[in-house]
């Protein structure tokens, strides 16, 4: 039987900032952000990213998307969030984080103005997955239903969203038609909410 691995010190920080810190309200106290950045400082700036093991990178570097995006800082977050991928064994590293980190990418560029980019993003991870490994569709629609969300329901919808919704429709099976019914250039948020909404469990047509 393989031994078990005792936590990091770095993980058990992580942890005292992530559950012991948090908030009623699901936030995290102003302290965070400072105990946060001295983990940062000590493991991940500089040379010290490749002494830190790639899973505690991913710890630091995921609480401090979240501490930036909680402020509303999305260029932050996503120079917080793309420091993972500098960690020489970022690729070997698990599945499942990774794609979770990707996605928090994708969503900063985002909400930075870098659509484009952010679309690509969001298109890579969509690759990523398999018959039995969906957790890629699911970040993907769930990011893509808080953006419309977020957006006027009558603005019309940036094209390559609109595209990468009815992509994203597409791949839920029974849901061919809708997806054909979203138009790049005309389709509003308002739209693309309704139609992603339709892939979820619970709608009944």
């Amino acid at each position: 039987m393989p031994k078990k691995r005792n936590p990091s010190a770095i993980f058990l920080a992580w942890n005292d900032i992530t559950l012991m810190q948090r908030q009623s309200d699901g936030t995290l106290p102003p302290q965070a952000e400072l105990d946060w950045k001295k983990l940062w400082d000590e493991h991940i700036e500089g040379d010290n990213l490749r002494r830190t093991s790639v899973r505690d990178v991913e710890l630091l570097c995921s609480l401090g998307w979240e501490l930036a995006m909680e402020r509303h800082d999305a260029k932050s977050a996503l120079v917080r969030a793309s420091r993972c991928r500098e960690h020489p064994d970022w690729e070997n590293g698990d599945e499942v984080t990774r794609q979770v980190l990707m996605a928090h990418i994708a969503l900063a560029r985002w909400e930075i103005g870098e659509r484009v980019e952010a679309v690509e993003d969001y298109r890579a991870l969509l690759n990523m997955q398999r018959p039995y490994h969906t957790l890629p569709w699911i970040l993907v629609l769930s990011d893509l239903l808080g953006l419309c969300d977020s957006q006027p329901d009558g603005e019309v919808a940036d094209e390559s969203c609109a595209r990468l919704a009815a992509e994203v429709i597409r791949q839920s099976k029974g849901r061919a038609r809708i997806a054909a019914r979203i138009a790049p250039g005309a389709s509003t948020y308002g739209d693309l909410l309704t139609a992603l909404k339709s892939t979820l469990p619970a709608h009944v047509d």
